[in-house]
C-alpha cells in the first residue's frame, strides 16, 4: 500500500495512528495487525475514537469510565505488573500515557486549545 493510501485510512479513522512530530506519524504493529484481521473478516470492528476536538478533561473522564482507572493509575499498574502486558493493554497504555496530567505534550495541547 502506498503512503497516500495509509494517510487516507488514518484520515477516515479506519486506522489509528499517533503523531510524534509534524512530519512523524506512527502506527502500532498491533493496530496494523488488527486492521489486517478486520480486512480478512477475523476481528470485530474497532471501538469508536474520540472526536478530534474533545477537551482533555472529557477524554480523561471517558478513559476512567472505560477502564476504571485514571491514566496515571493505569500506567503505574502496568509498570508494576498488576496490569498484564498484552496487545490490548498496550493500546490502552498508549492512550493512558497521552492523557497523563503533567505530560508536557498534554500541557502543550491544553494551552494551545
Amino acid at each position: 500500500m502506498s503512503p497516500d493510501g495509509v494517510y487516507k485510512l488514518i484520515e477516515k479513522e479506519k486506522l489509528y495512528a499517533f503523531k510524534l512530530s509534524e512530519r512523524g506519524t506512527r502506527i502500532s504493529i498491533h493496530v496494523l495487525r488488527a486492521y489486517q484481521a478486520r480486512l480478512n473478516g477475523e476481528a470485530p470492528p474497532p471501538p469508536a475514537m474520540a472526536p478530534r476536538d474533545a477537551d482533555i478533561d472529557t477524554l480523561r473522564e471517558a478513559f476512567k469510565e472505560d477502564t476504571g482507572h485514571t491514566p496515571e493509575d493505569w500506567v503505574a499498574g502496568w509498570k508494576s505488573g498488576a496490569i498484564e502486558d498484552t496487545p490490548a493493554n498496550a493500546r490502552v497504555l498508549v492512550q493512558a500515557v497521552s492523557l497523563r496530567k503533567g505530560d508536557p505534550r498534554t500541557r502543550e495541547r491544553v494551552s494551545a486549545g
